[in-house]
């Protein structure tokens, strides 16, 4: 800010004339989910959301990206590694009503596969299938962010249809369960086309609990040992490869798909309202 002069009260005399006297309010802000610096006032980047820093003069002097993830510090400055966030996504909600709808999943649906399996064998499968999900929708939706349980939602209903696949013929109506599994994941799809919640991390989580399912629950679906080591061993092979295949492809092969957005919401201007360039 420039203060300006009154030249009237001065002499003609210029060399009279004070300097000018400027004050530099301006301090780095960070703003984003990308973690950009600009420098402006306080109060501008109180208004764009951002993390105002009033001891610093310049962008250089400080970590936005550190600044915009928080929790636990990197262990390397500047160098994002909190890998941990594929995991802890999981227990965040888009609100209300996907909060409801998780806790309605969880009373319905996941509590008696806990007293059919035993919740050891359920939280494997639960929170491997988010995990992988999370770290699927990260890769295909690099900018993009997602929240939710999904992925883990999914694998229990993989869970379902496959134990209703092995027994079908034991069923006398094997179709009544089969259409009410089809309806939730339904349902589930559906929710993963609004913001903030994502089909990519349902459709691999998915994929992640019927293979688990395989490896969790061998007693229950085959009766000879030979079989059942084939099962379990090919289980377990997909379900490494796969998880091997995400990790080299997130860290060492980053590309941006504009098209694959349209499979996790299709509706652009809904979508475009999660504003990633604020916090």
């Amino acid at each position: 800010i420039c203060l300006e002069q009154d030249y009237n009260r001065i002499s003609n005399n210029i060399s009279l004339y004070p300097h000018m006297q400027c004050t530099n309010i301006a301090r780095p802000c960070c703003t984003g989910v990308l973690g950009d610096c600009l420098l402006t006032s306080r109060d501008d980047c109180r208004r764009r959301r951002g993390i105002f820093h009033p001891r610093a003069h310049l962008c250089s002097q400080v970590d936005c990206i550190q600044s915009v993830c928080g929790m636990l510090e990197f262990f390397v400055v500047r160098v994002p590694d909190q890998v941990y966030r594929f995991w802890t996504v999981i227990f965040i909600h888009a609100g209300l009503i996907h909060l409801l709808i998780t806790i309605i999943f969880q009373y319905t649906i996941m509590r008696p596969l806990e007293k059919l399996a035993g919740c050891i064998r359920v939280m494997i499968i639960y929170i491997v299938s988010g995990f992988v999900g999370s770290l699927a929708s990260a890769l295909f939706l690099r900018d993009s962010i997602q929240v939710g349980p999904g992925g883990g939602q999914l694998a229990i209903l993989a869970c379902y249809l496959s134990e209703l696949f092995l027994g079908w013929r034991s069923l006398k109506r094997p179709w009544i369960p089969f259409f009410k599994i089809i309806v939730c994941l339904f349902l589930l799809l559906t929710v993963g086309l609004l913001p903030l919640v994502d089909n990519y991390s349902q459709c691999f989580g998915f994929l992640i609990g019927f293979m688990l399912n395989m490896i969790v629950f061998p007693d229950v679906n085959f009766r000879k040992n030979v079989r059942r080591l084939v099962v379990v061993t090919a289980s377990l092979a997909i379900t490494i490869a796969l998880f091997i295949v995400l990790i080299v492809l997130f860290y060492t092969v980053p590309f941006k798909c504009k098209s694959c957005t349209l499979f996790s919401c299709p509706f652009g201007k809904i979508c475009g309202n999660e504003k990633p360039d604020l916090i």
